[in-house]
């Protein structure tokens, strides 16, 4: 649910993700389309390696809600579905805590977008590739607008991230849902008064971003700059599910 391969491994019908039971995620479903080459994982910054990542969402009460880490491998031992698979493919380990995450990495490595149109412009001086307002806008993303200080573009590839954490100014905005035109489901959009929505609307949960790993003050509000590839297909991208300006420069999607 978070993860739509159709929407680019993201989820972009909804500003932040939705878990068991309808349960509020704080933060918006980033995109896993080339995770293999992230240094930093999630939005704050909190991971480092794939092996690693899977326990945060399969052990978060608003996410998968599984107890333990010992609980989530015996479930998954009990599947006939991956019979026998762990044991055939760790031969000498078969299922356990290391091996799901090597799984779920090996997979996760093979997302790889590439070969855009702006790919194919950029690096293989393919003219043609772009239209020249794209042209125009990469000269403005690279220059005037300085997009690529943190959306980086390097002379050989190109992630549209420097992979660093920082400090934007979208902090942590605690308020009820107000009143108009709510979006119930995909293209399903009906009229809403603020009385109806108090009621059963919560004030969203403060989101501190690094801060709430390091505890350092000088970390609040900081957050890993997004990938930009594909970002016209996996938008939103910012942590809170707001547009930013990515929006404007679809030119790194497949």
């Amino acid at each position: 649910m978070c993860q739509v391969p159709e929407q680019g491994f993201t989820n972009h019908e909804l500003a932040t993700a939705v878990g068991i039971e309808g349960r509020t995620v704080r933060r918006n479903s980033p995109t896993i389309y080339n995770v293999a080459y992230a240094k930093r994982l999630f939005h704050d910054g909190r991971e480092h390696w794939l092996e690693q990542r899977v326990w945060g969402p399969l052990l978060a009460a608003n996410e998968m809600g599984n107890p333990s880490a010992d609980g989530s491998i015996e479930r998954i031992g009990t599947l006939s579905d991956y019979g026998g698979l762990f044991e055939k493919a760790f031969e000498d380990m078969g299922l356990g805590k290391e091996t799901l995450g090597m799984a779920l990495a090996g997979y996760q490595r093979t997302l790889v977008s590439g070969n855009s149109a702006f790919d194919r412009w950029y690096f293989g001086s393919e003219e043609a590739a772009v239209s020249e307002a794209a042209a125009r806008g990469f000269r403005l993303f690279s220059g005037w607008a300085r997009c690529a200080t943190c959306h980086l573009v390097d002379r050989d590839h190109a992630l549209f991230t420097d992979d660093q954490l920082h400090n934007t100014g979208i902090g942590s905005l605690h308020r009820r849902a107000a009143g108009g035109q709510v979006e119930v489901a995909p293209g399903t959009v009906v009229e809403l008064d603020e009385v109806f929505l108090a009621p059963i609307s919560e004030i969203p949960p403060g989101d501190f971003g690094l801060y709430e790993i390091t505890g350092n003050p000088l970390d609040r509000w900081k957050y890993r700059t997004p990938l930009l590839r594909n970002v016209a297909l996996t938008r939103p991208c910012m942590h809170d599910g707001s547009l930013g300006t990515h929006q404007r420069f679809p030119i790194a999607r497949r």
